[in-house]
């Protein structure tokens, strides 16, 4: 499947500088230094992580497809690159699975990508159970839960214990169930969005998890790198099939949803824009 939006190669043995360097050129005549943003999304829970209910989506997928691989989404995207903004979101690479394996590969991942594709603000997305507004996360917290993931994998019980390889040399961190991590997204200009609201708990599952590693690695090794994780509504009266969360996503409510993604992404690249990029 190709990507949604395009993405550079991957250099392997360009220093960081270099990149930086070819970006800065490659914006020549623009009248602000490109943006680039990566998206990611989860697939499916489990059913007993939904009461039981088999569902054949998750909604972080729908709102974040429908936002930049729609008709109007691919027009929109066109519109941000005019700008000198890019969003990137391979649906192959950046939907995850609802697995701990998963977000640790997509952590690792994260790292390379920041340096080989010279990103400048990550954005994840997740589900959370209410129905009505988007959740503005404000703080990654060194915790895991007790629930498993769909391939019946628990997280390390209590805290989150990783060791990265960064920069050439290994990064560990001691369990503490205290060590947080604040969202490195404009969470004040996000906060006057309508349909948002701020929340200070990411919960104690994948998605807090993914929050976390992505924000450890950023913060020891690209820290002007951005990142931050927005809880997105579930849909009302248990819409689980597949083809009721498209009715859903196309109807008054859910395009709500898609315009404050949308409006996200937008205030996310103009603050970094107005910082003067990387």
């Amino acid at each position: 499947m190709l990507p949604i939006a395009s993405s550079t190669p991957r250099p392997q043995t360009h220093t960081r500088a270099q990149l930086q360097s070819a970006k800065e050129a490659s914006m020549v005549g623009c009248r602000a230094p490109k943006v680039r943003i990566l998206l990611t999304a989860f697939r499916p829970f489990r059913p007993s992580y939904t009461g039981g209910t088999l569902w054949e989506y998750n909604t972080s997928e729908l709102l974040v497809k429908y936002a930049v691989a729609s008709v109007d989404g691919r027009q929109w995207l066109s519109r941000l690159k005019e700008e000198g903004v890019e969003v990137i979101f391979d649906e192959d690479e950046d939907l995850l699975h609802v697995t701990f394996a998963a977000v640790e590969r997509k952590a690792a991942e994260i790292g390379r990508r920041a340096e080989a594709e010279n990103l400048d603000i990550i954005i994840h997305f997740g589900q959370h159970s209410v129905n009505d507004v988007v959740l503005v996360e404000t703080t990654a917290r060194n915790r895991n839960g007790t629930s498993p993931d769909v391939a019946d994998t628990l997280g390390d019980q209590a805290d989150i214990s990783y060791g990265i390889q960064c920069l050439g040399q290994h990064i560990s961190m001691e369990k503490s169930d205290d060590f947080c991590l604040p969202s490195t997204l404009p969470v004040s200009e996000l906060l006057k969005i309508e349909g948002t609201r701020k929340s200070d708990n990411a919960g104690s599952y994948l998605c807090n998890n993914m929050f976390f590693k992505s924000r450890l690695i950023l913060e020891k090794c690209y820290p002007t790198t951005w990142a931050g994780f927005i809880h997105v509504p579930s849909p009302p009266d248990a819409k689980a099939t597949r083809e009721e969360g498209n009715t859903w996503i196309s109807g008054e409510a859910g395009q709500k949803f898609v315009q404050t993604i949308r409006s996200i992404i937008e205030t996310s690249a103009r603050e970094k824009l107005s910082k003067g990029g990387v």
